[in-house]
């Protein structure tokens, strides 16, 4: 969260320590054999890892508190849901609500009931498997907040994703969908139980500014990385149950072909992806057979607007 002055302070931090910047370089030149030996094996600039855009990013915290439904998709992996419900855990705003849909048997209600007691949890297990878009949906139909938002079992918030996406409705009344930033992260999944990944690679997924160009050629926008008002939803309804993939994809094309997006330029998300090759070609096999099947659809959708108004369908701050 912003403070006065903050980049002020920031830089006469940065002009007293600069005078230790020759040591340091020295040290890495003589110390060079041995860096290369631990990971991680390069510097970015002064970080050991890649920057995280929108850090000054200007936010303050909203004066009003709607409620937010996080929606959480879940499949009987509970160790992997552990870390997700931790990033709502550590969320700066507090008033949220999740709706956790499992789908399939009761497989995390231990694991909610006795260690993530102190958040408010809508559990609903299917049973039976159901599939995502009717998971998603359930969720959907059970939530309560007026504002909604995905978070799938594998991805996660930073502290301040709520804070943030709250924040930018809250300045403009008449916004009704807004995106922020997310690392793609390409993981190698190391253990199950517990739960253990190593990074492979990660990078900022989508386009700082929203283009519905851009989403026409491909689903350049996670899931999670998207808010918008529940009347979206109640006026335009869920995921269509004919996908098994790219199921969102279609969900933000049908909301933003009536509603402009808002496109806030920060990362406030990570969204993790499998980086095992067999795992990546049945992925993308799946993919493809879905990807025409999203474009069939979108073909009934329409945009009934002069030119002039076009632009307000790509708003960035």
């Amino acid at each position: 969260m912003a403070f006065e002055h903050s980049r002020k302070k920031l830089f006469k931090i940065f002009l007293n320590n600069l005078y230790k910047l020759p040591s340091l370089y020295l040290w890495k030149y003589k110390n060079k054999k041995k860096l290369q030996k631990h990971s991680p094996k390069k510097f970015l600039g002064f970080e050991y890892e890649i920057t995280r855009s929108g850090e000054f990013y200007y936010t303050i915290l909203p004066k009003f508190k709607p409620l937010v439904s996080v929606l959480v998709r879940t499949c009987n992996r509970p160790n992997v849901l552990r870390s997700t419900l931790t990033s709502l855990r550590n969320q700066t705003y507090k008033n949220f609500e999740v709706i956790l849909v499992e789908d399939g048997p009761n497989v995390s209600e231990k694991l909610i009931k006795t260690e993530f007691n102190d958040l408010t949890i809508k559990y609903y297990p299917t049973t039976t498997k159901v599939g995502r878009c009717i998971a998603g949906n359930i969720a959907l139909e059970k939530s309560t907040g007026k504002l909604l938002c995905f978070l799938d079992d594998d991805d996660y918030f930073y502290p301040d994703y709520l804070e943030t996406m709250v924040a930018q409705f809250e300045r403009n009344p008449d916004l009704y969908i807004a995106n922020s930033l997310s690392f793609i992260a390409e993981i190698e999944t190391i253990s199950t139980t517990p739960y253990l990944y190593k990074e492979k690679k990660i990078e900022i997924q989508n386009s700082p500014i929203f283009s519905l160009l851009l989403l026409i050629k491909d689903n350049f926008y996670p899931i999670q990385s998207i808010m918008f008002k529940r009347n979206v939803y109640e006026e335009l309804g869920g995921f269509n149950l004919d996908l098994d993939h790219y199921e969102d994809w279609l969900l933000w094309l049908t909301y933003t072909s009536k509603y402009p997006m808002y496109s806030i330029r920060k990362v406030c998300s990570i969204f993790k992806v499998p980086t095992e090759e067999e795992t990546k070609r049945k992925r993308a096999a799946s993919f493809a057979k879905h990807r025409n099947m999203v474009y069939s659809y979108a073909k009934d959708l329409k945009l009934n607007i002069d030119l002039f108004s076009l632009s307000e369908l790509q708003k960035s701050n």
